[in-house]
């Protein structure tokens, strides 16, 4: 299956060069002035629960929960204007586990100065602290990002134009990044299980970052209007409940990043919140969510703990979970890295959690013990 992958995305990298090439124009560009990088993951995962857990974790073991690969392609025009382009491939992502490759992003750079950076095409949406390179394993010390806070969100990217403005502020560096764009396709609802149609519109918002080399502090605000499709699982008989049709959701996530020397400290919070739905239509209930993760290195081994929490307002269609990590991240060498964690995943308030949709509801307010191992690469 991962040749299978590789094979697909190697073709699509080929294909997206060249178009990008044929995009820039007639200015003759040498193989020195692309850059082509990646990133590649290989995990595994079992729980000792029959119930599945995230997309498609249970008591089988799973190579397609975390198993990713990513290419990103930049092409100059010129001096101001830069083309760039990310493949990826993830299993987990899609509804039949068959490692479709997509284009994730694709997008024009416009350098206005040293200070400001203007992009239009399919962008990612910079909602979480780590939204920019979740899919990057190597990235971060976690397998994968704690569930509760990046499971929260399924919008990753949107078709719009952003703007990157940084200045120096004493010994920090301030950037400011507004947005606004839409989207129109299949969204991976990953705490219900489902890959659903909904529309996505009027998606305007805002980041602000404040980092030097040990601190980071992120702020992020979005507001859009979403609609599902009628013809969703969600919505069908039995339930006596319509479709929700256009309804206002604002974006709030908060987070914080102490490098500083051997420690590491990480803790985010995000809330979800959704207008009230009408009479008669399906409650999309406001969720929050929130994680803090404490690592130390030991030279090439960091060991590291995290805690991640959801809370529902309401558990009748809501979700609610509890999450403690304990995991080991080792330096392979400059660009690889050996993880394994043990997970203990509980449902809360008489909900499913982060099990899927056919969690039976003897599994709510249950616990279970998930199993990962992965190995991750850039390149």
């Amino acid at each position: 299956m991962q040749r299978t992958l590789k094979k697909k995305a190697l073709v699509q990298a080929s294909t997206l060069v060249f178009g990008l090439v044929a995009a820039a124009g007639a200015h003759a560009l040498t193989a020195d002035e692309i850059e082509i990088h990646g990133f590649f993951t290989a995990g595994a995962t079992i729980s000792d629960a029959d119930k599945v857990y995230l997309r498609t974790t249970d008591d089988d073991i799973s190579f397609d929960e975390d198993s990713v690969l990513g290419l990103q392609i930049i092409v100059p025009v010129d001096d101001k204007i830069t083309l760039q382009a990310q493949l990826l491939g993830n299993g987990s992502r899609e509804s039949d586990t068959n490692f479709e490759v997509k284009v994730d992003w694709a997008f024009a750079g416009y350098q206005v100065n040293d200070n400001l950076t203007i992009r239009a095409g399919r962008i990612r949406a910079p909602l979480l602290m780590h939204m920019e390179y979740i899919e990057a394993g190597y990235a971060y010390p976690w397998i994968r990002g704690p569930q509760e806070v990046y499971g929260l969100i399924p919008l990753n990217s949107f078709d719009g134009v952003d703007a990157l403005f940084t200045v120096p502020v004493g010994d920090f560096e301030f950037s400011f990044q507004p947005f606004i764009g839409s989207k129109d396709e299949e969204l991976s609802v990953q705490q219900l299980g489902l890959v659903i149609d909904t529309e996505l519109d009027n998606i305007m918002g805002a980041k602000f970052s404040l980092n030097n080399d040990y601190v980071n502090f992120v702020a992020s605000y979005a507001s859009l209007e979403f609609s599902f499709d009628e013809n969703n699982v969600l919505f069908l008989p039995p339930s006596p409940f319509a479709a929700p049709t256009d309804r206002e959701v604002d974006v709030f996530n908060v987070g914080v990043t102490v490098d500083w020397n051997n420690l590491l400290f990480m803790s985010e919070y995000a809330k979800v919140k959704i207008e009230d739905a009408a009479s008669g239509e399906m409650p999309v209930p406001t969720n929050a969510a929130w994680y803090a993760t404490a690592g130390y290195r030991f030279g090439n081994i960091m060991p590291h703990i995290t805690y991640a929490e959801l809370d529902t307002e309401n558990n009748i269609f809501g979700s609610a979970s509890k999450t403690v990590t304990l995991g080991v991240r080792y330096e392979l060498g400059d660009a690889s890295a050996l993880k394994v964690e043990w997970a203990n995943v509980e449902t809360r308030d008489n909900t499913g959690g982060l099990f899927g949709p056919d969690a039976h509801p003897n599994h709510f307010n249950d616990d279970a013990d998930v199993f990962s191992v992965a190995l991750d690469v850039t390149f």
